[in-house]
Protein backbone atom coordinates (compact mmCIF):
# COMPACT_ATOMS: atom_id res chain seq x y z
CA UNK A 1 0.00 0.00 0.00
CA UNK A 2 1.15 3.58 -0.55
CA UNK A 3 1.29 5.95 1.84
CA UNK A 4 -1.08 8.17 0.47
CA UNK A 5 -3.73 5.87 0.47
CA UNK A 6 -3.11 4.83 4.43
CA UNK A 7 -3.18 9.16 5.06
CA UNK A 8 -6.72 8.49 3.40
CA UNK A 9 -7.91 5.89 6.08
CA UNK A 10 -6.18 7.22 9.26
CA UNK A 11 -8.74 9.93 10.04
CA UNK A 12 -11.62 7.96 9.82
CA UNK A 13 -10.52 5.37 12.61
CA UNK A 14 -9.09 8.19 14.42
CA UNK A 15 -12.41 9.34 14.67
CA UNK A 16 -14.46 6.36 15.07
CA UNK A 17 -12.38 5.66 18.03
CA UNK A 18 -13.53 8.72 19.91
CA UNK A 19 -16.32 7.54 20.89
CA UNK A 20 -16.64 5.15 23.88
CA UNK A 21 -19.73 3.16 24.58
CA UNK A 22 -20.60 4.12 28.28
CA UNK A 23 -23.04 1.89 30.40
CA UNK A 24 -25.32 4.12 33.08
CA UNK A 25 -27.51 2.70 35.62
CA UNK A 26 -30.02 4.84 36.33
CA UNK A 27 -32.05 4.58 39.51
CA UNK A 28 -36.29 4.75 39.10
CA UNK A 29 -38.16 5.68 42.20
CA UNK A 30 -42.03 5.69 40.76
CA UNK A 31 -41.95 2.52 38.56
CA UNK A 32 -45.05 0.37 39.48
CA UNK A 33 -46.06 -1.94 36.06
CA UNK A 34 -45.00 -2.85 32.82
CA UNK A 35 -46.20 0.07 30.89
CA UNK A 36 -43.78 1.66 33.44
CA UNK A 37 -41.20 -0.28 31.88
CA UNK A 38 -42.69 -0.15 28.39
CA UNK A 39 -42.51 3.43 28.40
CA UNK A 40 -39.03 3.59 29.46
CA UNK A 41 -37.78 1.48 27.09
CA UNK A 42 -39.27 3.44 24.37
CA UNK A 43 -38.20 6.74 25.76
CA UNK A 44 -34.70 5.98 25.96
CA UNK A 45 -34.05 3.74 23.45
CA UNK A 46 -36.06 6.55 20.73
CA UNK A 47 -32.84 8.95 21.72
CA UNK A 48 -29.72 9.10 19.58
CA UNK A 49 -26.37 7.21 20.69
CA UNK A 50 -28.72 4.93 23.05
CA UNK A 51 -27.84 0.52 22.02
CA UNK A 52 -29.65 -0.84 24.73
CA UNK A 53 -31.68 -0.60 27.33
CA UNK A 54 -32.55 -2.89 30.89
CA UNK A 55 -35.56 -1.79 32.57
CA UNK A 56 -35.60 -3.76 36.04
CA UNK A 57 -39.03 -3.25 38.27
CA UNK A 58 -38.07 -5.15 40.53
CA UNK A 59 -34.85 -3.38 41.70
CA UNK A 60 -36.23 -0.53 40.30
CA UNK A 61 -33.26 0.63 37.75
CA UNK A 62 -32.41 1.51 34.55
CA UNK A 63 -29.10 0.14 32.92
CA UNK A 64 -28.33 1.61 29.44
CA UNK A 65 -25.43 1.28 26.92
CA UNK A 66 -24.92 4.86 25.16
CA UNK A 67 -22.43 6.50 22.84
CA UNK A 68 -21.11 8.94 24.80
CA UNK A 69 -19.97 11.19 21.98
CA UNK A 70 -23.79 11.14 21.01
CA UNK A 71 -25.81 11.12 24.10
CA UNK A 72 -25.03 12.04 27.67
CA UNK A 73 -26.09 10.02 30.88
CA UNK A 74 -27.59 13.63 32.40
CA UNK A 75 -29.65 13.61 28.62
CA UNK A 76 -31.13 9.65 29.90
CA UNK A 77 -31.84 10.85 33.34
CA UNK A 78 -33.69 14.46 31.83
CA UNK A 79 -35.30 12.60 29.09
CA UNK A 80 -37.11 10.47 32.11
CA UNK A 81 -38.21 13.38 34.06
CA UNK A 82 -39.48 15.09 31.40
CA UNK A 83 -41.94 12.10 31.46
CA UNK A 84 -42.34 12.39 35.04
CA UNK A 85 -40.37 9.61 36.26
CA UNK A 86 -38.57 9.98 39.88
CA UNK A 87 -35.01 9.84 38.59
CA UNK A 88 -31.71 9.33 40.68
CA UNK A 89 -28.80 10.17 40.06
CA UNK A 90 -27.07 7.78 37.44
CA UNK A 91 -23.91 5.96 37.69
CA UNK A 92 -21.73 5.27 34.79
CA UNK A 93 -18.70 3.02 33.02
CA UNK A 94 -16.91 3.86 30.40
CA UNK A 95 -16.45 0.42 27.99
CA UNK A 96 -14.69 0.40 24.97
Amino acid sequence: MRPEESNDVTPVETQAAAHLVTAATIPVRDMACESCVEAIEEILGGLPGVEEVRVSLEEGRVQVRYDEGVVTSGRLADALRAERFEVGTPSTEVRK
